[in-house]
């Protein structure tokens, strides 16, 4: 409400810290936390299955995480070109953090002495359910949010600035990633698992085919429709490639 009469005081805070309409504070950071939790702790679980140590696991966890807020921080900075504001862990992308992730993940896999395409298929399910949790986070916090529309699937959110009608693009991408995760769970604890490395591959490339499918109905302008398409023709042929050699090996 704003203040009447000359010399009333009125209560400010820093724009960074300020909350939208329809936002819940915190709730980003809650649930990637909570996210990041259960992955750790499924990770360690089917890695044990396999006899491998928790200790030297979380250890390359460790690394792993560091890189890949390293590497969200950085793919975002080069999306928006430099032009960047607000709080630093504003615009961490989900696609630097695999990167990032899964580049810091080798050389410390080799170092640990854990079979890397292990190590990468016992992570995959962990990872998708987390980033299933992390959505609902960016629904409650209003980034990645649906393009305003009036049809009824539609659903009520906010962008931080306006409420309204939109595509439910969080909620799909979060039933994408749970489905992605069940279907790598199953396959990791399946007696006759698949080629080493299959599983996380696989699952990267099903992700990316599901999220250029929902880039259309996001509310932010896309860049490049050509790029859309080359990226999801390019996740396509890995991931029949990653099902035919799961297969005949």
């Amino acid at each position: 409400m704003a203040a009447e009469g000359p010399g009333t005081a009125a209560r400010t805070r820093l724009g960074a810290f300020a909350t939208g309409p329809g936002i819940v504070a915190a709730s980003w950071p809650a649930t990637v936390a909570a996210g990041m939790g259960l992955a750790l702790w499924l990770l360690t679980v089917l890695l044990g299955r396999v006899h491998v140590g928790t200790g030297r696991a979380l250890a390359v966890s460790a690394a792993v995480v560091l890189a890949g807020i390293i590497g969200a921080r950085a793919w975002y900075v080069m999306l928006q070109r430099g032009k960047t504001e607000g709080l630093a862990f504003r615009g961490l992308c989900i696609q630097g953090t695999v990167a990032g992730g899964a580049l810091a993940a080798v050389p410390a896999l080799l170092i640990a002495g854990i079979p890397v395409g292990t190590f990468f298929d016992a992570a995959a399910p962990g990872l998708f359910f987390a980033m299933a949790i992390g959505r609902q986070g960016c629904f409650l916090h209003g980034c990645c949010v649906g393009r305003p529309t009036a049809s009824r699937w539609g659903i009520w959110a906010s962008d931080g600035r306006i409420g309204a009608r939109r595509a439910p693009t969080q909620q799909l991408e979060s039933l994408a990633c749970l489905v992605i995760g069940l279907a790598a769970l199953l396959l990791v604890l399946q007696s006759r698992r698949p080629a080493a490395g299959t599983v996380f591959v696989g699952a990267v490339a099903a992700y990316t085919v599901c999220r250029q499918l929902l880039f259309p109905y996001r509310a932010e302008p896309r860049r490049s429709s050509l790029g859309r398409a080359a990226s999801m023709t390019a996740a396509g042929l890995v991931l029949v490639a990653d099902v035919i050699v799961a297969i005949v090996a």
